[in-house]
């Protein structure tokens, strides 16, 4: 595994600054997708989006909110 392959596994610092793109990465998600998620970011101008990593790590923990991924069980 090469060391750019290892950086997109890793959660950045805190303090971090980052592009859509390196979210995405971050997320295995598409880039589009970080917008429709809603994750929170920067607006430094019309096409200028930046993301702080502890946005980005707190927006995470928010998500947690369901116990379990998949469909609802039924009680027997």
């Amino acid at each position: 595994m090469s060391k750019s392959d290892l950086s997109a596994h890793v959660p950045p610092a805190p303090d971090a600054i980052l592009t859509r793109a390196e979210v995405a990465a971050w997320l295995k998600i598409k880039p589009r997708q970080v917008k429709r998620l809603r994750v929170p970011c920067l607006d430094l101008g019309r096409k200028t989006k930046r993301y702080l990593g502890r946005d980005v790590l707190s927006w995470l923990d928010a998500q947690r909110h369901v116990p379990f991924c998949g469909r609802a069980r039924t009680q027997e």
